[in-house]
């Protein structure tokens, strides 16, 4: 076995661990369907070849140390005994970038010892930033059941306090880097608030750098109806945009070896400045490894790059497999997109067919199409209904975002010549947004969503269904060949 299907497979197993151990709250079948249905479709695969027979043997170990691997991180997590439902006073660090939600403030902070935990802190005015130290008292409550714990454990939060008595203590004891960056997030925002409408100054803030905190209800729940929550997700598109215009940019003034550095460099600034979300770090692993495929001259097997993406992630964040569902959609999606579009456009002739359609809708829609398949059962667990026109609203939109993005970019660098530069961009960029704001409540309008409720064995069968189809599929198309 090669050196790299050694790592392919490895890492696969090693994540089934990570898989199994999370699990380990869940009832039993579960679990031992998860680890069945891995070994049985490995074990097919492998069927014809004593040697891989006896290298998937070996490689099983890693089911073992991904287990051990999450279950000591997950104690780690638990060490701290934090007392509940009672009034304690404490000691903190602001350690995230504060949202607002109307009259509120949500922020993780960093208690310290002798707790020395995460706990998301709820309250009434916006008077704190990142960086700040704090002290008070109020009561840590925790999160039994449901989503939102499971949320909060993928998130390594201990407890949420509504509310308590706060006042700062001190300023900048965060890091000076992300502080910085943070100020850039900030001002762009600022000047997006300064030349637009407020809707359209938020929707612009969510597409270009991910800040959602203050979308009204309305602008939320149209865009959950409509299928099109995913555009202020910051994810691979952005990236792409990101790496693209820079690297064009740079190569016109220095040597490609500078070039790459400094590209490198800002997708890891951006990551920070945008919040460090699941699909942007997946979308900046995976840029970054292309960059440098490209950089060293040598040929990158997307696979291992996907692999190599989750492997990095899961490793600071064990939790993330399971309990993030951010992290599950952004890896779903981008599954999606690699594996089921190319089969999609097989079968339909897409890929002999020279007209993509005007703007290229139809690429837009098997890119929809393939990335909601992957995605599905996730969408319906996680939100409790799955939008079919949300293909349509897709195919509508974001043949408009790039363009968009652009423009919102050039209207944020303007404002450090002039503002009424910015705000002559501000204008144009309003004419794309306003289209596609119009889009998205008209989508919302008449959607029809699909409610029903999923077992974990409807997981196992589907993606079990959807696996087998897209081996078969693949054996037709080198058939056809």
């Amino acid at each position: 076995m090669l050196p790299h299907e050694i790592f392919f497979y490895g890492g696969i197993f090693f994540l089934v661990g990570i898989l199994v151990a999370s699990l380990g709250a869940l009832p039993l079948f579960v679990t031992a369907s998860t680890v069945a249905v891995s070994g049985l479709f490995i074990l097919f695969y492998f069927s014809d070849n004593s040697k891989k027979n006896l290298w998937f043997a070996g490689l099983l170990v890693f089911i073992i140390a991904g287990s051990v691997y999450y279950r000591i991180d997950d104690a780690r997590f638990r060490v701290p005994r934090i007392p509940l439902r009672e009034k304690i006073e404490f000691l903190g660090i602001v350690m995230s970038d504060p949202v607002q939600k109307d009259d509120m403030q949500e922020m993780r902070v960093v208690f310290s010892e002798p707790f020395h935990t995460n706990i998301l802190i709820k309250t009434r005015h916006g008077q704190f930033a990142y960086g700040d130290a704090i002290k008070g008292s109020g009561v840590v409550e925790k999160q039994s059941n449901g989503g939102y714990a499971r949320y909060l454990d993928g998130q390594y939060i201990r407890g949420t306090m509504s509310f308590p008595s706060v006042e700062k203590v001190g300023e900048h004891k965060g890091s000076v880097i992300k502080s910085a960056l943070l100020d850039i997030k900030h001002k762009i925002t600022n000047v997006f608030t300064r030349v637009l409408p407020p809707e359209e100054a938020i929707f612009l803030s969510g597409l270009t750098i991910g800040a959602r905190g203050s979308f009204s209800p309305e602008l939320k729940d149209a865009m959950q109806k409509s299928g099109t929550t995913h555009l202020v997700a910051l994810s691979g598109q952005n990236i792409s945009i990101l790496v693209f215009v820079t690297m064009i940019l740079l190569l016109s003034i220095m040597r490609h070896r500078t070039a790459f550095i400094i590209a490198t460099l800002i997708i890891i600034g951006f990551v920070i400045m945008t919040g460090a979300d699941a699909s942007v770090i997946r979308a900046a692993i995976v840029g970054f490894i292309v960059l440098l495929a490209n950089e060293i001259g040598r040929a990158h097997d997307i696979r291992n790059v996907i692999l190599c993406s989750c492997l990095v992630m899961i490793l600071f964040s064990p939790k993330s497999l399971v309990f993030d569902v951010g992290f599950q959609l952004s890896f779903l999606a981008l599954l999606g997109i690699v594996y089921i579009n190319p089969i999609i456009m097989h079968f339909i002739g897409m890929k002999e067919r020279k007209d993509k359609g005007f703007l290229l809708w139809r690429t837009y829609l098997v890119t929809t199409a393939s990335a909601q398949i992957a995605t599905m059962p996730i969408l319906i667990a996680s939100f409790g209904f799955f939008s079919p026109i949300s293909l349509l609203s897709n195919v509508a939109i974001l043949e408009f975002i790039p363009m968009t993005m652009g423009l919102g970019f050039l209207t944020a660098f303007a404002s450090a010549f002039s503002f009424y530069l910015s705000l002559m961009f501000g204008l144009l960029t309003s004419v794309f947004l306003k289209f596609e704001l119009f889009l998205i409540y008209f989508f919302a309008r008449i959607s029809f969503p699909i409610q029903f409720k999923i077992s974990a064995l409807f997981f196992i069968v589907y993606y079990g269904a959807l696996g087998f189809g897209l081996w078969w599929a693949n054996r037709i198309v080198v058939i056809k060949k």
